[in-house]
């Protein structure tokens, strides 16, 4: 699924593309590219979830680094602009200064969001008697499910 969503962003992002002129595609070339965005997007997945440490997270970063290399590398090799003398330069597609505040936001989100995830693996549960039984059974951490019984949440701190 990852290497999907990597090829859609990809095209989706180049047919957004103004230019004066039209796009070509080569078939051949988008189909390679979609093999290897999937393919080794796959592979990094396999790789994460079958080793530990940091060897996972090197090894895997690294095999979605060229994933998401190869993809692009290859559908740009796919792509051919024919230029239309016809076809005046039309502008860009939205003010700039806007486009820079979108991207500094959601880059500022995304770089939030691990240390909000790490902030709450600092809290401890209260559990009550009930689930304590049944959540010991499942031999897994208490926040992965939900048994239907009240727990309460306390901060460590």
């Amino acid at each position: 699924m990852i290497g999907i969503a990597i090829d859609v962003t990809h095209y989706v992002g180049m047919h957004a593309l103004i230019v004066p002129g039209s796009l070509s595609w080569d078939a051949s070339l988008i189909v390679f590219s979609l093999v290897i965005g999937v393919a080794m997007s796959a592979a990094a997945m396999m790789v994460f979830h079958l080793k530990t440490g940091l060897g996972a997270i090197v090894a895997a970063g690294s095999l979605l680094t060229l994933a998401i290399c190869g993809l692009h590398f290859a559908a740009m090799g796919a792509v051919t602009v024919v230029p239309d003398p016809t076809l005046a330069f039309q502008g860009y597609g939205i003010n700039r200064s806007y486009m820079a505040l979108s991207v500094a936001g959601v880059t500022f989100v995304v770089h939030l969001l691990p240390l909000r995830l790490q902030l709450s693996k600092e809290r401890t549960f209260v559990v009550s008697p009930c689930c304590e039984s049944k959540i010991r059974s499942l031999n897994q951490p208490y926040t992965t499910f939900r048994l239907g019984c009240r727990c309460s949440m306390a901060s460590s701190a």
